[in-house]
């Protein structure tokens, strides 16, 4: 996963841990969002089928709850990060 430096300002200024962002990135849902961007986040109801694929990722999915990743519309670099 590459972010901008715009991004990686975000993540500090939120608090999102590149381990947050990257499961994000995995196992998150891409939904089009407004100005041909990517909205990515990782919906709650997924989580137990992402605890099988990535055990010992307990304490990560607690943290990217309402958390979302914006990229770029062939989802190659984030953008922004909320």
């Amino acid at each position: 996963m590459d972010a901008s430096k715009h991004a990686t300002t975000r993540f500090a200024q939120r608090g999102i841990s590149l381990q947050v962002a990257s499961l994000i990135d995995r196992f998150g849902v891409s939904k089009p969002a407004p100005g041909g961007v990517i909205r990515k986040f990782i919906r709650k109801k997924d989580f137990d089928w992402i605890k099988l694929e990535a055990p010992g990722c307990n304490q990560l999915l607690d943290k990217v709850i309402r958390r979302q990743l914006v990229m770029t519309n062939n989802e190659s670099l984030v953008i922004t990060a909320y």
